[in-house]
């Protein structure tokens, strides 16, 4: 066994600030802020029944595009969609 050992390295301040800058970038990249709505966005997720706020958001982004593509179709065939 080869171990290390003696005095960690310390960092300065400011190797230290950048390290952490780094690290919280990359813990941002996927995040995506839904303000006041979260609890409308919680409620949703568990009258579905789903785990994950990854499962919510694959459900409706694939929904939003069943629907984009049939109002394609609809509008294609010389019909018009009424907003709700």
């Amino acid at each position: 066994m080869s171990e290390k050992r003696g005095a960690k390295l310390k960092l300065t301040d400011s190797a230290r600030k950048r390290n952490k800058k780094k690290a919280n970038t990359r813990l941002n990249k996927n995040k995506i802020y839904i303000g006041d709505q979260y609890d409308r966005w919680t409620e949703l997720r568990t009258n579905l029944c789903l785990k994950t706020n990854v499962e919510l958001a694959k459900m409706l982004l694939d929904n939003y595009k069943d629907v984009q593509g049939n109002e394609t179709r609809v509008s294609s065939e010389g019909s018009s969609l009424k907003s709700v």
